[in-house]
């Protein structure tokens, strides 16, 4: 269920926010006369202009004002070696209320200041019935003590952090290259924060990249460059080559290996969609008086096939980001509208004007 959920959250879903800027490794944006966008005024009862009011798109996520009740009932969290000599970190609860989710940090000493996050955001439950969860750390070193803790977010905000539990890693036998190369789906897809990206390079290569793309300004990331053979799971942490947190939307992975020569040997692309929750109270525009503009190559990415994956690599589909969604409209002193939108062209503009009245009443049109 919480998949289903996840999935209709982020069916409305941005590819980038005015207010979130992004660095360019490369790749010229597409030019303006193919940039068709939704724009309007925003107007009182009167007919006047109304300027700075927020404009969002609605992408689901719901306010709760959190209680006393105890967030989180914690009953085991441990650490534990999997036949592969990964980690696979486990925790049980036994209740949850108005929890976000949870995160494992990592750290070789026991100090949780040294802990780097190595997790997504891995989705509550938010149920009074006892729940296991698990997550698998791939990205061990053998002949090393390493020490996990939990992170509880509430949706509040508050977290609060469980553990550390100790594992040591064996040292193994070095496995044997794979024999083709391969571009795996991403994990979890849709993410909120984290996701690995699965690659396998068979034979070594004299360029080998994996790099992450916006599909407005082109190359933002390079992850990896010129491996030896074998198979890796790459973290992608949502950032740009400046540590920046790019916005919410549809970004792509894309995994090149050429010959010394210079010929393509493999080369595939994957879609990843980051939805990222902290961005959701941010407005997409703010109207002037010349109205609002909303580019559909800015801020959407309609007809975008998702491969989405869970946690642990599970298939769940693809699914396809529709052209529909709620326009969410605010200033003070006026009430609230929200107002269906239904991109009808995608090779055309679409005007959409908002009329705002003053009450501190919602209004739905």
């Amino acid at each position: 269920m919480k998949y289903a959920a996840l999935i209709l959250v982020c069916c409305f879903i941005l590819v980038s926010l005015m207010s979130c800027n992004q660095t360019t490794e490369g790749d010229d944006p597409t030019p303006e006369d193919t940039d068709y966008s939704l724009f309007g005024f925003v107007r009182d009862e009167d007919g006047n202009i109304i300027t700075d009011a927020n404009i969002y798109v609605d992408i689901g996520f719901i306010r709760v004002a959190v209680g006393d009740t105890l967030p989180v009932e914690l009953s085991s969290f441990s650490a534990t070696l999997t036949a592969q000599n990964f980690v696979k970190l486990t925790w049980v609860t036994e209740s949850e209320t108005y929890l976000s989710g949870f995160q494992i940090l990592r750290s070789e000493t026991n100090d949780l200041h040294n802990a780097i996050q190595i997790s997504w955001l891995i989705d509550a439950t938010n149920t009074s019935q006892t729940q296991t969860y698990s997550f698998i750390d791939n990205e061990v070193s053998p002949v090393t003590t390493y020490y996990y803790w939990l992170e509880v977010i509430e949706m509040a905000g508050t977290t609060s952090f469980h553990g550390p539990v100790s594992i040591y890693v064996n040292e193994i036998e070095i496995p044997v290259p794979p024999l083709q190369w391969a571009l795996g789906n991403a994990y979890p897809n849709p993410t909120n924060t984290y996701c690995s990206i699965p690659i396998a390079i068979p034979a070594q290569a004299s360029d080998v990249t994996l790099k992450i793309k916006s599909l407005v300004s082109g190359v933002i990331k390079t992850l990896l460059v010129g491996p030896n053979p074998g198979l890796y799971s790459i973290y992608w942490d949502g950032r740009d080559s400046l540590g920046t947190r790019v916005c919410s939307g549809v970004y792509q992975a894309q995994l090149t290996a050429k010959t010394p020569e210079g010929n393509i040997l493999f080369d595939k692309t994957i879609n990843i969609l980051l939805n990222d929750s902290a961005l959701a109270n941010e407005p997409v525009v703010r109207s002037s008086a010349t109205g609002y503009k909303i580019s559909y190559l800015k801020y959407f990415q309609f007809g975008t096939i998702i491969h989405h994956t869970g946690a642990n690599g599970e298939n769940f589909g693809d699914y396809v980001i529709p052209q529909q969604f709620n326009l969410v409209v605010t200033k003070p002193g006026y009430q609230t509208v929200e107002k269906q939108i239904n991109i009808t062209n995608l090779n055309a503009s679409q005007q959409e004007d908002i009329v705002l009245m003053a009450s501190t009443k919602r209004k739905f049109r």
